[in-house]
């Protein structure tokens, strides 16, 4: 059975994933959760920001953010500071910082966690909060003092070394940054580091996993390998139905082959494309190996 694109969708909410191929006895391809089969491709969502104060570097942080396609929320026990056209496009959140809203922070996903409440005054507890809620990254701001204090006093209450030593703290990578914009940018850099980190992972859009588990009339075409100069990438997934496309598998002749192909597609098959003049009529070289799971199956 082939997976359910709804599934992978609540899988993805939770981290990364990985998707791989079996084969059932007449030799068809389908696709599995998990990296047991073949032809394995890591994806992921895009990173969301949770930012645990809004002040100065927490304003700069979610303009990078937004300019780099990323999901913000911002958390804040002062009101006044949460206003809109400082936060645009950012989901806004007043709490006291003794209570967490977990109902709007279990919506999060592949988060990466950032702390800086005014004055330090409540970097503890949102620490604590952040192990016992552990995102895919945790960045803490302060003093190698302050910093060391605040882990004594979390390894009394509990919290596991595993954890602590992984938490990314003094936040951001070592720019010799000063200003709030400096920071904020030595921050996101620390950021893009630990997510770019897996150069294979794919990153599925919202609209684009929504469109997935909406595909049941259409052929899913993923690029399970590529080599050489094609213009394809391992993990890119194209939905095509009789009257329209959605995504791509990387353009030109390739892509319209692949079209056609899955158009005509009537049961699910991995097709090899060259790219040189015997096989596609492209002179860039290179193979592509891609996936068609037809609607019965997609």
């Amino acid at each position: 059975m082939n997976i359910s694109w709804s599934d992978t969708a609540k899988a993805l909410a939770k981290g990364p994933v990985t998707i791989s191929l079996e084969y059932d006895s007449k030799g068809h391809p389908y696709e599995v959760l998990g990296s047991g089969g073949t032809d394995p491709s890591t994806f992921s969502l895009p990173v969301s920001l949770v930012l645990f104060g809004a002040g100065h570097i927490a304003k700069e942080l979610c303009l990078l953010a937004r300019r780099a396609g990323m999901e913000v929320y911002v958390l804040d026990d002062r009101e006044a500071e949460l206003t809109k056209d400082e936060f645009k496009e950012a989901h806004r959140i007043h709490c006291d910082f003794k209570s967490f809203p977990d109902d709007k922070l279990s919506k999060v996903s592949n988060a990466y966690q950032c702390i800086f409440t005014h004055g330090h005054q409540f970097d503890t507890t949102c620490l604590a909060w952040c192990a016992a809620h552990p995102g895919a990254y945790t960045g803490m701001i302060g003093s190698r003092r302050k910093i060391q204090a605040c882990f004594d006093q979390l390894r009394v209450a509990g919290v596991s070394d595993a954890f602590l030593s992984k938490v990314h703290s003094p936040i951001g990578l070592g720019i010799n940054a000063v200003t709030p914009f400096e920071i904020a940018i030595a921050i996101m850099a620390e950021i893009i580091s630990v997510f770019r980190a897996d150069r294979s992972t794919v990153v599925l859009s919202p609209d684009m996993l929504d469109q997935l588990t909406k595909a049941e009339d259409a052929t899913i075409v993923r690029v399970l390998s590529a080599e050489g100069s094609s213009p394809a990438r391992q993990g890119a997934i194209m939905i095509v139905r009789q009257d329209s496309i959605i995504g791509t598998v990387g353009g030109g002749a390739l892509e319209q082959l692949a079209i056609n192909e899955a158009r005509a597609c009537q049961k699910p098959m991995v097709k090899e494309y060259r790219l040189d003049e015997k096989g596609t009529g492209m002179a860039c070289g290179g193979s592509a190996r891609l996936l068609f799971t037809p609607p019965a199956l997609s």
